[in-house]
């Protein structure tokens, strides 16, 4: 079991958390708020009329108590909400409309039913309502880059005195390869021997004593073997996966790597890490349980790369491609219920 443990933000970090999600939720709000203006009900009369407003007012009020938007689109948008259903744990809040005319809009909280709360919509747009401010600057471009994820493999493993981190069948000489290994125990000297035999160069293996996460690279050989092996003192349960990315640096690879962050709750933060333009940003999580594919939801702006669970230990990764600034800030893993975690952040250079 993990022992207790306490975590807060100081009165200037609430202000200005307090401050960022009320300019965020207010622009979003207003957008809904005109977007609702296309919901079609002229040939419904006066009682279609005040059923799409008071369905906007509703949205609107989920909307002003959200702690955190994690996704918006044009037709739908999910964000995080105090416990509705009396289980003490936050909830996610899905509204969702197919993008057809006459389709339903539809709500969702967490994995139960979702329901029809207006019909017939012919015309609805979520997404955030820009306008040109004089004195910002243009936005971004979006990055381009060489690095591209070809392939991914993974494994569970339950409770044996071994674990095989398998390579992608589609891997070519000279991809870089990046091995995430979670483990349901305190594995560091175990996950250093596997590491030094077998050819990888550590990244990092960080563990509270209760979990252990591992990171590791190396350049697929010509006669890349179908897997390694992780040996163990004890039965232990491992969640492994293996990236093949290519148009990597050959020669030095990683551009940073993140402080560690461990703790328990239901949005671990990945730390900030050095980047540079065009770097290939992934957030890696090492979790407790067996709960991580029925509650992980994702990183915002990042795309879910690898993600599953052996019984009482889970992983994840997320990858995004960076801009030019030198240092990628902290991103978050949204989960459903709090998690006890292991999280890093790590920058791939990409070939010159």
């Amino acid at each position: 079991m993990h022992p207790n443990q306490r975590s807060g933000l100081t009165l200037i970090e609430l202000l200005i958390a307090s401050a960022s999600s009320t300019l965020l939720l207010g622009g979003l709000c207003t957008s809904i708020f005109i977007a609702s203006r296309a919901i079609d009900d002229s040939d419904s009369g006066v009682s279609s009329e005040l059923q799409s407003s008071s369905v906007v007012e509703d949205i609107l009020a989920d909307l002003r108590v959200a702690r955190k938007v994690i996704s918006n689109s044009s037709d739908s948008i999910v964000c995080v909400v105090p416990d509705r259903n009396g289980d003490g744990v936050d909830d996610v809040l899905r509204y969702q409309w197919s993008g057809r005319a006459g389709d339903p809009l539809i709500r969702q909280v967490n994995d139960s039913p979702a329901g029809e709360i207006l019909r017939d919509v012919k015309s609805l747009n979520f997404q955030y309502f820009t306008r040109t401010v004089v004195g910002l600057p243009e936005p971004d471009v979006v990055p381009s880059s060489s690095l591209f994820i070809r392939s991914k493999e993974d494994k569970e493993t339950k409770r044996k005195l071994y674990a095989d981190l398998e390579i992608p069948d589609e891997v070519l000489p000279g991809d870089l390869l990046i091995a995430s290994v979670c483990v349901n125990s305190d594995e560091t000297s175990n996950l250093d021997s596997f590491a030094s035999s077998q050819g990888w160069q550590q990244i990092a293996i960080t563990s509270t004593g209760y979990e252990t996460l591992g990171l590791f690279y190396r350049f697929a050989a010509e006669n890349e073997p179908e897997s390694y092996r992780i040996s163990y003192v004890n039965r232990r349960c491992t969640y492994a996966f293996t990236l093949a990315i290519g148009g990597a640096n050959s020669t030095a690879p990683i551009v940073g790597l993140s402080r560690s962050h461990t703790g328990l709750g239901a949005d671990p933060r990945a730390n900030e890490v050095n980047t540079e333009d065009g770097a290939m940003l992934l957030r890696f999580i090492c979790t407790a349980g067996d709960r991580i594919k029925k509650d992980y939801i994702g990183v915002q702006d990042h795309e879910t790369v690898a993600l599953g669970e052996s019984d009482d230990i889970g992983g994840a990764a997320a990858s995004a491609i960076s801009g030019d600034d030198p240092t990628a800030p902290r991103a978050y893993f949204a989960l459903k219920r709090p998690m006890y975690f292991i999280t890093h952040s790590l920058s791939l250079r990409q070939a010159e």
